[in-house]
């Protein structure tokens, strides 16, 4: 599969997760082009791409942050999404929107830990088959199974991750 990241095939997971993001962001194109006839292909992509973008973020900081770093952390560094009434405002175009090479070198890993050993694979009738991650490295063909993608996120959901190690050497 071809993505805008070259981890796309890496492993079953991530590659369901690019494909749901695409689905979502051809469905959000679709509904844009019939509110808005006009508009070329290149402002429709762009549109939807900036609708699909604050998806993820809103998800990343109502769900999953919450849960990562707790709601002392998330109040300390104002991390928490604001109301309708109350939009956030304080965009600086001379920020540069980079991460920092110690960051990514070593915090962004931490999730890591969290990797299983096995990946599940579970039908729509609920029948659950585990796989050794390590079979799936750079192996996507799982993801073309009928109903692969759908198998694999329902795994991802019945089979929850291990809890952080900020000690565990990869």
């Amino acid at each position: 599969m071809v993505l805008g990241d070259r981890r796309a095939n890496q492993q079953p997971g991530l590659m369901s997760m690019h494909v749901i993001l695409l689905r979502e962001h051809n469905r959000v194109a679709k509904e844009l082009k019939t509110k808005n006839p006009y508009w070329d292909d290149q402002k429709l992509f762009q549109e939807a791409r900036r609708i699909v973008i604050a998806q993820a973020q809103h998800i990343t900081y109502s769900s999953y942050l919450p849960r990562i770093l707790g709601p002392d952390i998330m109040n300390l560094f104002d991390l928490n999404p604001q109301t309708a009434v109350t939009y956030f405002s304080g965009y600086d175009v001379k920020v540069i929107p980079t991460i920092r090479n110690s960051f990514m070198a070593a915090a962004f890993r931490f999730g890591h830990s969290m990797i299983n050993d096995y990946l599940g694979f579970t039908s729509a009738s609920g029948d659950n088959e585990k796989v050794l991650f390590r079979n799936l490295w750079i192996n996507p063909d799982r993801v073309y199974d009928t109903d692969g993608v759908e198998k694999t996120l329902r795994g991802l959901q019945a089979v929850h991750s291990q809890r952080v190690d900020r000690y565990c050497i990869i």
